[in-house]
């Protein structure tokens, strides 16, 4: 389970069939699709995740862990061989389960097995899938937190939850988290889409807080998570309001 066709590039029908057959009845196998944005409005797969090709290296830390499997969605420009070269670098390729190739006949396969989404289909039934594929695309996502977090989290909020009592669970309206070292910000958004917490990501390196900043808006979380460019190793000495302190008491003392 989860080899579905071992990285092969599928286009017959009957392939296709089967491989999308199988992949529908697994709920949390993800499926990236590499193409752009409009193709991917046009026509995409049930819970698959765009990140377009032109994006591929900024975006590589939304992919899942190497040994984890999942599928591919192409088109065939630039060269089917040249994307899969991709999936080759580094010392552990990453674990493609099958590969998929735009055409009319993925299209048809796909809407056949109620497995298809997009602008290029039948009005009605798309209304009706937007939310379905919403809801996909959260089981099938490709990113992970760290599995320390995910193991965690959920006890730590349920001894929050104990230490706070009824009465403090309904006065309570956030808990807060503050991820030093963010990086690209999976953690925090891990956090923040669990509901019910404020979080606020700190990193050194600007480039990472802009990947992080673009990761969290394309979840829609900017209400409630946040990031900053910040060298703790390096903070001002006052950072504990001590400055503050004695500006106010000589501001005091002068008056």
């Amino acid at each position: 389970k989860g080899n579905l066709m071992a990285g092969a590039v599928l286009a017959d029908a009957a392939e296709l069939r089967a491989a999308l057959a199988q992949w529908k009845k697994e709920e949390t196998h993800g499926m990236l699709d590499f193409r752009s944005p409009a193709e991917f409005a046009a026509f995409h797969l049930l819970g698959a995740t765009n990140i377009p090709w032109e994006e591929r290296s900024q975006r590589a830390f939304e992919l899942p862990p190497r040994e984890v499997a999942f599928a591919v969605t192409l088109s065939d420009h630039p060269p089917v061989a040249e994307q899969l070269a991709f999936f080759s670098q580094g010392r552990v390729n990453w674990t493609l389960s099958f590969v998929l190739v735009d055409s009319a006949e993925l299209r048809s396969v796909a809407r056949e097995l109620g497995v298809g989404v997009g602008r290029d289909g039948a009005g009605e039934r798309e209304v009706e899938l937007e939310q379905a594929d919403a809801d996909a695309r959260r089981a099938r996502e490709l990113w992970r937190p760290s599995t320390l977090l995910q193991a965690w989290l959920p006890r730590m909020e349920h001894l929050l939850r104990q230490a706070g009592g009824e009465a403090g669970e309904q006065q309570r309206q956030w808990w807060w988290c503050l991820d030093v070292g963010c990086g690209s910000g999976r953690d925090c958004v891990y956090v923040a889409r669990r509901g019910g917490w404020r979080v606020l990501g700190l990193d050194n390196l600007p480039r990472a807080v802009r990947r992080a900043q673009a990761f969290a808006a394309r979840w829609q979380l900017q209400s409630t998570l946040d990031f900053l460019t910040l060298d703790v190793k390096n903070m001002p000495e006052d950072v504990d309001g001590t400055g503050d302190e004695e500006e106010s008491a000589a501001a005091a003392a002068a008056a």
